[in-house]
């Protein structure tokens, strides 16, 4: 199965009563998903817990191709990135989930 290739990046639009924070891919196709932050007196989720959800999905393209050459790293012994590479996509990617992007 094949999906959105990356980067995804986030959105917010403002509207009554609330925002809606879309993760698109950052070439602009389109929305991937919605998170909808409302004002709601019976909230379930913080406004800032559904930030933290989008950041981490629009992280997943990063975060797919992180799991991809750690996997790579231990499978095939002839490592196609050295360790310090592996960790600097790690982090990239672990930065971008947690909205710690530069």
């Amino acid at each position: 199965m094949a999906h959105t290739p990356g980067p995804w990046v986030t959105s917010d639009t403002k509207f009554a009563n609330g925002i809606r924070t879309e993760v698109e891919p950052a070439y602009e196709c389109g929305p991937i998903c919605s998170c909808i932050r409302t004002v709601n007196p019976r909230k379930v989720r913080t406004w800032d817990e559904v930030d933290a959800n989008a950041k981490l999905i629009a992280a997943a393209p990063e975060l797919l191709d992180a799991c991809k050459a750690a996997l790579a790293k231990e499978q095939e012994g002839a490592f196609r990135v050295t360790a310090d590479e592996l960790g600097d996509i790690l982090r990239a990617a672990i930065h971008k989930a947690e909205g710690k992007v530069k």
